[in-house]
């Protein structure tokens, strides 16, 4: 009886044993199966190994020239900025193969030591926790996938990573990834990425540097030296000392190396706000500028706006048309700066400067030219209308700091109500003494200018053509560009006054029906000056 309960209890264990088998088995066929289907469907979505040659797909800025070639501004999402491996210093390259891909000499785009080691912690961590990838296969990750943990997304990678280890040299494939990595702020690729943080082209940086640019790629956001300097410096001490243990460098070199790094860059590290690449942006003729993306976006639309509409709505089938006309001009916008289109344009950028320190000049000129008046009118009409003012509620005050002005005695909107019915008075007032002055200053107040009228700048635009061909030479469109300010008085309707008589006696001349000795009445039915008189 003994003897049976022993056999009845080694059946059922092994039943259970079974059963878990079989269970296991199951579980590991639907993983491998979901990881194969989503694998094989992400690479039925064909990722041309060829695009890799069109570095379009980079998001490169597009560059606006003036008529000589100069670089006038550029237009970007990401700043890029690529260049050949030529450019790429040795220490570059030892740095990021000492931190990324020890063995990317040897493997042909997959380094099973690698796999394997990723594997068995990821096994024990139970979830993804090491990629073990290649610097191939994160080439690959970068142009083609979206970057998630799974690991049907590293059987896409690792597919592709053979594939571009058959077209690309290594070298070739160094040059791709250094050109498409991303460093924060905006900044991508290693070019830009130098010039960002150390202020020179990638081909002059040190030691210390080279290992500071591998640092920073893994986490951008965390590792830029000018957020978290601590754990920036961390890092590239650990790039350094694996480029010593792989013989690149010696022990001296990189001492001295991270020694003088920080040592001249500690003060600019500390005080340097951290801003964008965008926030950066260089533009020498930025009213210029902006008319031309104004131009060529108008251009693009012209030309692509069904394809886009299409495209977007097969997408989206139920968009509503103003979230279809946004969506549009979004793409538009992202062509324009992503495209690396080169834009000739017919601007003289040494006639621009001109232009800007001429207007600069007049504008000063006319600043004072107008507080100069403004104080003159203030000193006659305290002399002689001092009562009237007061009566009415004005009190005519000397402010050393900002100059003579007039303040309101009572409230602001009781005051501009009472103005109402009284403007009437002022007018007769100053017809009678052959003055506009009060009628004009009270007018002013009413409409909310008076005390800021002494402070106000006076503003202006230019704008040269060359008459033979209609190129804009020079375009300057206000005092001061900036991104409160984008309003280009250029393009500002306004009435063009004395200034349109040249177009009027030129067309008169050229009809032959007068000569400059033609004489001409001051006057013409219909016609009168802001003033209501016919002069001038």
């Amino acid at each position: 009886m003994h003897f049976l309960r022993h056999k009845l209890t080694d059946h059922y264990k092994v039943q259970l044993i079974e059963g878990l088998g079989i269970i296991l088995i199951l579980v590991i066929a639907l993983f491998l199966g979901n990881v194969l289907g989503t694998a094989a469907n992400d690479l039925r979505t064909g990722h041309a190994i060829i695009t890799l040659d069109d570095y379009k797909t980079y998001k490169i800025p597009s560059q606006v020239f003036d008529i000589k070639g100069k670089l006038i501004t550029e237009f970007f999402i990401n700043k890029r900025k690529i260049v050949p491996f030529g450019h790429f210093p040795d220490k570059l390259v030892h740095a990021l193969v000492s931190m990324e891909d020890n063995r990317f000499y040897q493997h042909k785009g997959m380094d099973s030591y690698g796999i394997m080691r990723a594997f068995i912690k990821n096994i024990a961590a139970w979830k993804v926790v090491e990629g073990g990838s290649t610097i191939t296969q994160q080439l690959a990750k970068l142009l083609f996938t979206k970057g998630q943990k799974t690991y049907s997304r590293k059987l896409v990678e690792l597919w592709l990573a053979l594939q571009i280890e058959k077209r690309y040299t290594k070298n070739e494939i160094l040059e791709k990834y250094f050109n498409k990595i991303y460093f924060g702020h905006g900044i991508y690729g290693v070019e830009m990425a130098s010039q960002y943080f150390f202020g020179k082209s990638v081909q002059n940086i040190t030691v210390a540097e080279a290992a500071m640019l591998v640092a920073i790629t893994p986490a951008p956001g965390y590792y830029s030296p000018f957020k978290n300097r601590a754990a920036t410096r961390s890092k590239q001490r650990l790039v350094l000392r694996r480029m010593v243990e792989n013989g690149y460098v010696t022990q001296k070199e990189v001492d001295q190396s991270f020694k003088r790094y920080w040592k001249e860059n500690r003060e600019r590290i500390i005080s340097v706000d951290p801003r964008t690449a965008l926030e950066d942006r260089v533009d020498r003729a930025p009213y210029f500028s902006e008319y031309v993306r104004q131009y060529v976006e108008k251009n693009f639309k012209k030309n692509l706006y069904t394809s886009l509409e299409q495209e977007i709505k097969s997408q989206k089938p139920d968009i509503t048309k103003e979230e279809l006309e946004k969506e549009v001009n979004n793409s538009i916008r992202d062509i324009l700066f992503t495209g690396g289109f080169h834009i000739y344009t017919t601007l003289d950028l040494d006639k621009q400067e001109m232009a800007k320190k001429y207007l600069h000049e007049q504008l000063v000129k006319q600043d004072r030219t107008f507080k100069t008046k403004f104080r003159r009118e203030y000193k006659y009409v305290k002399k002689n209308y001092t009562d009237l003012l007061n009566f009415v509620g004005f009190s005519l005050i000397d402010s050393s700091s900002s100059g003579h002005h007039f303040r309101y005695k009572q409230n602001y909107n009781a005051l501009l109500k009472g103005l109402e019915g009284e403007l009437d008075t002022f007018k007769l007032i100053s017809d009678v003494h052959g003055l506009d002055r009060i009628d004009r200053l009270v007018r002013k107040y009413k409409a909310g200018l008076g005390d800021r009228d002494l402070g106000r700048k006076v503003e202006g635009a230019l704008v040269s053509m060359d008459p033979r061909t209609g190129y804009i030479v020079a375009m300057v469109g206000g005092r001061k560009y900036s991104s409160r300010n984008q309003l280009n008085r250029v393009f500002s309707k306004r009435q063009p006054g004395s200034a349109f008589k040249a177009f009027v006696y030129g067309a008169a001349l050229n009809t032959r029906l007068v000569t400059p000795a033609t004489y001409l009445k001051n006057y013409l039915k219909g016609v009168k000056n802001a003033s209501g008189r016919y002069d001038g």
